[in-house]
């Protein structure tokens, strides 16, 4: 939610430059980094980092919340094991993103649920959970954004925040245009 702001503002330093933006997730984004597609990415960072080869810089940790679209009948489930048997839905693959489900269910001794559907979009993920039956973890304020159609579920159980950093190429030249962007949307997310 703070990219488009951060857009405006670097508008405004460099009203010439063209800004494509993607929505790829770890690790496809490592292979647009290699292909010379994405300058930098705004994402997670695995646990086990990213190695030598990429710079990090934190931006922001949001919390993670149980979210399902409105009138779900689970909308009011008090514990992550009143949604086991639900289906769940995953944004990025079980190697990277996608493996959320499988930890926190694990931390909290519950065994996971499935996931019949992996996602590459947060949009996509918005669009299916306000559409069907399956459950998801969502960044707090997204689904803050999205609540007329989507509800956040009260689960007791902790759900670790979510980490997200700034990722360049540790060996890249940063344009100017692509560092001011950087610059504006970590003052973005800090707001």
């Amino acid at each position: 939610l703070f990219v488009p702001e951060a857009i405006g503002q670097l508008r405004q330093t460099f009203p010439g430059v063209e800004v494509r933006v993607t929505e790829e997730v770890y690790p496809d984004v490592i292979n647009g980094f290699r292909q010379g597609r994405i300058d930098f990415a705004i994402a997670p960072v695995p646990e086990r980092g990213l190695g030598r080869e990429y710079k990090t810089l934190k931006l922001l940790d949001t919390d993670l919340v149980v979210a399902v679209r409105r009138g779900h009948p689970h909308a009011r489930a008090r514990s992550l094991s009143e949604l086991q048997e639900e289906g769940w839905m995953v944004m990025g693959p079980r190697a990277g993103p996608g493996a959320i489900v499988e930890k926190v269910f694990g931390r909290h001794g519950l065994k996971a649920p499935t996931t019949p559907l992996y996602l590459e979009t947060v949009w996509s993920a918005l669009e299916v959970i306000k559409h069907s039956n399956l459950v998801g973890f969502l960044p707090d304020p997204l689904a803050r954004w999205a609540a007329p159609d989507i509800s956040i579920v009260p689960v007791a159980e902790k759900i670790p925040a979510l980490r997200i950093h700034a990722i360049t190429p540790a060996k890249a030249i940063v344009t100017p245009a692509a560092r001011a962007l950087m610059s504006a949307i970590r003052a973005s997310a800090a707001s």
